[in-house]
């Protein structure tokens, strides 16, 4: 017994000792602390009904509001007594109670704890075929909240998400959501919550069970109605392993904010913004008629002029290829607007096709339920006051234009500025420019390209390879609500905190790249090739991988129309992808040989710059080249994994086109074989005397397991180079 006692001792000071070091601070004034907590009806691990026990940890976190799942009410099992009102009691709030069933002579369900008193509260049962469930709904004065906890069943848990959904289309407050969902992240039932919540916690922190969390199935979810939410905080309390099989869980939330705030944690445009994931990027103007990628502001309006202008067709292609958003060039550097300003007289509507393009795009979109972003160059080589000593004339009438652009299109998702080298940053007055656009469409997102430097007040660009650790660049342009370094490609460890005075902010990265070959951004007279399709797959994979997101630039001809070879390429890789509407994007597999021990037969000139670890080191900026003609490039594996798939970035030689903008790749390596290391000898499980391309994918017909596998080539035009080797097992 003595024994016993001593070990519970030793165990309660382990626990007061870790919730000692780990203090919980105040919140921001402005923020709401929101919790959830299914509190196993106050029975600990230790089989002990504790409500003063439970009240303390409520009252440690101090929330605003908290949903509360497992509450009995005068049954046997808890002697009669209330659970939910003696935590209202020790914990000084208001409670709401939701039964679901009845149990041991009372009643089973959940509830919410509130400093405020609901001004009106209801309840909806849900289906639970082990038993069944409820839903209940909290409305306060300047925000709503929800609980639930769902039922085992998966297919009772995607029946619930239906009846949520409908019961709060009318809801206009903001409002979360929160509760024991069953479920994890990637399940149908998480899937079909996404369609409208995004969660405020982190699912990577896992929730149960308490004393040893394998999952997350416990959370707190903001509702998309057109509020904006961002995230300053958020916890799972580790150091209370014994009051409950569940941890207790919260967030701080500021809502409807306009600024940018300094967080660890996506806000809910940027989550919005991540969950688009992939958008066409249609670059169409006065340059699509003079043959050039940029012109100078002096082509005649008149040249712009369409014989077949059909933006149903572009917007019909970016649904059908499974695009989530298209991404339309309103204004290029050249300053022609696609949309009758009534500050220029250099739009459409001094043109021969006075058609209003951001209008018939924006309605196409609404019809084929796409989101509508658009894209304004900064930089305007046409209008005059941009060239006056007074700035701020060309300020207003940039905030002008942008205005027209944000209140006669309906909803814009996302606002990408361009441009920005011609000045100095401080003289495009970005936080005016944010805060114009954040007050007209507060959940439009807002990025600067060229967002990153590598040292504040410096002109000096970080290039997306570089940005692999956390708080070590700063903002360009402040504020913007995600990086852009077009046409640069991420790391895959790409990083996503960047400073701003001293404040770190989270920023994720958006990619632009072209469905063209040739790399041109504006269409040309003669058709030029597509990228092959297993390129623009795998590059598919890697910019929307790691909270990132893409847009293809698919641009209209002369004629008015996306060209038939264009739209059957970029509708057969959805096809291929496996895209499906609300559901998150298809993924690649697990990459084995990221940072893997490699080895080459040669390098060229300085292993610093060309050395072979830079072809597994995740980057696709940097490359391994070698110093002969036949080469080959080692690379060590975990012998215990087993692979697929292997895809390949060759590094091409480049030849400026006649436009002085787009180019023309030629390959190196012309033969070429894989090999893996197997029973101490190099066994060929890939042969090939076709040029590699610029990215090669190969799809092994079953997996193999090898300590190190070799790209042996066997005859190049010039030394070979790689940018990525990547050895891949797929699901």
């Amino acid at each position: 017994m003595r024994i016993r006692y001593l070990s519970f001792i030793v165990a309660f000071c382990g626990i007061f000792a870790l919730q000692a070091q780990n203090p919980i601070t105040p919140k921001d004034k402005q923020a709401l602390r929101v919790m959830t907590y299914n509190v196993r009806n106050c029975r600990g691990m230790d089989e002990k009904i504790d409500y003063q026990r439970v009240a303390n940890i409520i009252k440690r976190v101090n929330p605003d509001i908290a949903a509360i799942q497992e509450l009995d009410s005068a049954s046997k099992r808890n002697n009669g007594a209330f659970a939910l009102k003696e935590l209202a009691k020790y914990s000084k709030m208001h409670y709401t109670y939701a039964p679901a069933i009845d149990f041991q002579g009372g009643k089973y369900g959940v509830g919410i704890l509130s400093k405020q008193k609901p001004l009106r509260y209801w309840t909806m049962p849900l289906p639970g075929r082990e038993e069944q469930r409820v839903f209940l709904f909290a409305e306060f004065d300047k925000y709503a909240l929800c609980c639930a906890h769902l039922s085992l069943t998966a297919k009772d848990q995607v029946a619930s998400v239906s009846l949520i959904l409908k019961a709060l289309k009318d809801i206009h407050k903001p409002l979360f959501f929160a509760g024991d969902m069953n479920s994890v992240q990637g399940s149908p039932t998480q899937n079909a919550l996404q369609q409208k919540f995004f969660a405020l916690n982190d699912y990577h922190n896992n929730t149960i069970p308490g004393q040893d969390p394998k999952e997350c199935i416990d959370f707190i979810y903001g509702y998309d109605n057109g509020n904006s939410f961002s995230v300053l905080k958020q916890r799972v309390l580790y150091d209370e392993p014994i009051a409950s099989d569940h941890l207790p869980v919260f967030v701080d939330v500021r809502v409807n904010a306009t600024e940018l705030l300094s967080s660890n944690f996506p806000n809910s445009t940027q989550v919005a913004l991540m969950k688009r994931g992939y958008g066409m990027f249609m670059h169409f103007g006065v340059n699509t008629f003079g043959e050039t990628e940029w012109s100078d502001g002096t082509i005649p309006a008149s040249v712009y002029n369409p014989t077949n202008l059909d933006c149903d067709q572009w917007v019909r292609v970016a649904r059908d290829a499974g695009f989530r958003y298209v991404l339309l060039t309103t204004k290029h550097h050249d300053g022609f607007c696609l949309w009758d300003s009534k500050y220029t007289d250099y739009d459409v509507a001094s043109s021969p096709v006075k058609t209003d393009v951001v209008r018939a795009v924006s309605e196409a979109c609404k019809k084929y339920g796409l989101q509508f972003a658009i894209y304004y160059s900064l930089w305007d080589r046409h209008e005059i006051s941009y060239k006056s000593k007074d700035f701020n004339k060309y300020i207003t009438y940039m905030s002008n234009q942008l205005t027209e652009l944000l209140t006669n299109y309906g909803p814009i998702c996302e606002l990408w500025f361009d441009g920005g080298w011609d000045k100095k940053p401080e003289e495009w007055q970005i936080p005016k420019i944010y805060a114009l656009v954040k007050r007209l469409q507060p959940q439009c997102t807002v990025g600067v390209n060229h967002t990153i430097v590598l040292k504040e007040g410096e002109r000096q660009y970080a290039l997306p390879d570089s940005m692999i650790i956390n708080n070590k660049y700063a903002f360009q342009y402040f504020p913007s609500d995600f990086r852009l370094w077009d046409p640069k490609i991420a790391h895959k460890a790409d990083k996503k905190q960047y400073m701003h005075l001293g404040r770190s902010y989270y920023l994720p990265f958006e990619h632009t790249i072209c469905l063209s070959k040739a790399w041109n951004w504006f269409q040309k007279k003669n058709p030029l090739p597509t990228r092959d399709l297993d390129e623009l797959q795998e590059l598919f994979y890697w910019c929307t991988d790691n909270h990132n997101t893409l847009v293809v630039n698919v641009p209209p001809d002369q004629t008015g129309r996306i060209r038939e070879h264009e739209a059957n390429a970029i509708i057969e890789l959805g096809k291929r992808l496996g895209i499906k509407k609300d559901e998150p994007l298809p993924t690649n597999g697990s990459f084995l040989s990221i940072g893997a021990d490699t080895k080459a037969s040669s390098v060229f000139k300085d292993d610093a710059l060309y050395g072979a670890p830079l072809a597994t080191d995740g980057g696709m900026q940097t490359r391994w080249a070698a110093a002969d003609t036949c080469a080959n490039l080692t690379i060590t594996l975990p012998a215990n994994k087993s692979f697929n798939k292997i895809s390949i970035f060759e590094y091409s030689d480049i030849e400026k086109a006649r436009d002085g903008f787009s180019n023309i790749r030629t390959n190196r390596i012309q033969a070429y074989q894989i090999e893996i290391w197997k029973d101490n000898q190099w066994k060929p499980i890939y042969v090939s005397d076709e040029p590699m391309g610029d990215c090669k994918v190969i799809r092994l017909l079953h997996s193999y397991q090898t300590s190190q596998i070799r790209l042996n080539i066997t005859k190049a035009s010039a030394p070979p180079s790689i940018y990525e080797f990547n050895v891949i097992e797929t699901k």
